[in-house]
């Protein structure tokens, strides 16, 4: 070997060094223009001189939501009384109708009725011998709730059974959303 090519390895690697920081610069600048900006970070709004005319035709432009939804830590604890477990799981109407008008009595007593519901943890009440039937009637229910009332729409239900002697009752623990 040479002492002219040994001399030109280390300034190969040396390239090639910058030339790899090169690239993964350009990835990661790449990467970071595809992710789409923050709610709240919309850019500054218009200026105080700007003057603002009311528009014929509604904007299309989506509305930038300032504070993001989360969910209220205190629940709103639905009793659901006065009910069989088999009526609900089988969607009796009398059965039906006993769980939205009680929720709807509870919710509007809660004073939720213009938030929205966005979990739902149910308990079926029930002896171990009706434990898995308690568990889907709890389950039914928080469905029925959402087929039949619009704030429960999109509501994600969670089914859970509690180990008692008393039957034909389900605790619904709502969780609704807030704004911040």
């Amino acid at each position: 070997m040479s002492p002219g090519s040994r001399r030109g390895l280390p300034r190969l690697v040396l390239l090639s060094g910058w030339l790899f920081a090169d690239l993964l610069l350009v990835l990661f600048l790449t990467v970071l223009g595809g992710v789409p900006a923050a709610p709240g970070a919309a850019g500054p709004g218009p200026s105080a001189s700007a003057s603002v005319s009311p528009s014929a035709s509604p904007s299309s432009s989506p509305s930038v939501i300032a504070c993001p939804q989360s969910f209220d830590l205190r629940p709103v604890r639905l009793t659901i009384g006065n009910i069989t477990l088999a009526g609900v799981i089988g969607r009796d109407p009398v059965m039906v109708q006993r769980v939205v008008d009680q929720a709807r009595q509870q919710v509007a007593g809660a004073g939720r009725e213009n938030t929205y519901a966005g979990l739902i943890l149910a308990f079926g009440l029930g002896p171990n011998e009706v434990r898995g039937q308690a568990r889907m009637a709890a389950n039914v229910a928080g469905t029925i709730l959402k087929e039949q009332l619009p704030r429960f729409g999109n509501v994600l239900v969670r089914e859970f059974n509690y180990e008692t002697a008393e039957t034909g009752t389900l605790h619904l623990d709502v969780y609704f959303l807030v704004r911040c």
